[in-house]
């Protein structure tokens, strides 16, 4: 299956996502190892400032929409949804996806990220969390879609 959110992972922390902590060092609970300095494993981010990759703080204001939003880590790796081969979650998942990488764990990632889209995208007034939490999944909110054809799709994906 072909997955093509609206923006490249580039362009989503060029605008800003997840305050410039995306990338941080983490120690996952789910490999029970500490990884830092993740972002270096993808050139495409090169350019991109480390203020916007791996910051040293919590800072809303990198953000595109200023606000904060999203799930801290721990709550995702409890309830089951970072598998070991990307400690960090979806947005790692979709930078190696995004570099050609293909795993069995493909689908799953593509159908979270297509029902985000579907239950969030068609708000009609959405605030600036829930664009800011649609631009965390490579979606631009103001974009028209047709979402029973997403919908459909999300139903063929195993």
């Amino acid at each position: 299956m072909q997955f093509k959110p609206d923006y490249t992972p580039k362009q989503m922390f060029e605008m800003g996502i997840f305050a410039g902590m995306y990338f941080r060092p983490i120690n996952s609970t789910v490999t029970n190892k500490t990884y830092k300095n993740a972002h270096k494993e993808f050139g495409f981010l090169n350019n991109v400032g480390i203020s916007k990759l791996n910051n040293g703080t919590w800072d809303a204001s990198i953000n595109k929409y200023k606000i904060r939003a999203g799930l801290p880590l721990k709550y995702w790796e409890e309830h089951g949804w970072i598998k070991p081969q990307d400690p960090y979650g979806q947005v790692q998942w979709y930078c190696r996806y995004h570099s050609g990488r293909r795993t069995p764990d493909d689908n799953r990632q593509i159908k979270r990220a297509l029902n985000f889209l579907v239950r969030f995208g068609q708000r009609k007034n959405p605030s600036d969390k829930v664009k800011q939490a649609l631009l965390q999944w490579g979606w631009n909110w103001e974009k028209k879609r047709d979402f029973n054809k997403i919908k459909e799709l999300v139903r063929k994906i195993i």
